[in-house]
């Protein structure tokens, strides 16, 4: 039998209660076959993914986090039933290796399809100054100096 989405939402606050790890094994472990993965503003590899290369994905993310930040941790502010899924918004917290502390804030709205996850599109606001930041800490200036520019286009 298929969960609620509110069992789900429940699930989803107990795992990230131990840690972003458990918090994205538990995504991870509800990604259909296929997903479709959507960032705002657009990322290079958005598109149709496998689920299991999804999940491993978003685990090596959470690596690279950790490596670029000091303290890194990725806390769960708040997860909802929306529409036909969730919506959640985590903070990604940690110091910069100069010594800048850092919180930035990602949304996401999963849409679930018989208890799995079918379709993720998440709000990064990379071209923000933390996100921004956050691309420098990972290495990524030239994907950086992308999102700003989507960022000042979205202004204008």
């Amino acid at each position: 039998m298929t969960k609620s989405l509110e069992q789900i939402a429940s699930d989803v606050r107990a795992a990230y209660s131990q840690g972003a790890t458990a918090g994205m094994g538990i995504l991870g472990s509800l990604a259909a076959a296929k997903i479709e993965i959507v960032h705002v503003p657009v990322h290079p590899r958005d598109g149709i993914w496998d689920g299991s290369a999804w999940a491993k994905a978003e685990h090596e993310s959470l690596k690279m986090l950790d490596h670029a930040l000091i303290g890194f941790s990725q806390e769960l502010k708040s997860v909802d039933v929306f529409g036909d899924g969730l919506r959640t918004i985590t903070i990604l917290k940690g110091t910069l290796k100069d010594g800048t502390p850092l919180a930035h804030e990602v949304r996401t709205e999963l849409t679930l399809k018989d208890g799995k996850i079918v379709k993720s599109v998440a709000y990064t606001n990379w071209g923000s100054e933390s996100g921004l930041l956050i691309l420098k800490a990972l290495g990524m200036g030239d994907f950086a100096k992308l999102a700003a520019q989507q960022a000042a286009q979205q202004r204008t």
